[in-house]
């Protein structure tokens, strides 16, 4: 009884990070976390975009981005897609990459 109790509490992160490089040269790296697979918690996605003039990756839309207040604004779930749209990820190719992600946590 007490193993059970202690498991619901115990909380294992999960991560796997997948970089894909679009047509134009750039790249894009998709970071992705499940907060606690006991309970199967929620995929969380993060991107990161790096140019091919870009020496670190960043976020999709900074602070020099004209959508950077509109972003401020959103709440968190609006504020990922908005950002996974900006990084020129098509859905089939983020699809892709979170289905592999599933694979890789069973």
């Amino acid at each position: 009884m007490e193993l059970i109790l202690l498991l619901e509490d115990f909380s294992i992160e999960m991560t796997q990070e997948k970089t894909l490089t679009l047509p134009t040269g750039r790249c894009v790296k998709l970071i992705t976390h499940v907060g606690n697979p006991i309970k199967g918690g929620e995929i969380d996605i993060d991107i990161l975009i790096k140019d091919p003039s870009d020496t670190h990756y960043r976020p999709p839309i900074g602070l020099s981005h004209p959508k950077y207040w509109k972003l401020k604004s959103m709440n968190a779930e609006k504020s990922k897609q908005m950002q996974i749209r900006y990084s020129g990820l098509t859905e089939k190719q983020l699809r892709s990459m979170v289905r592999d992600f599933k694979r890789i946590q069973d």
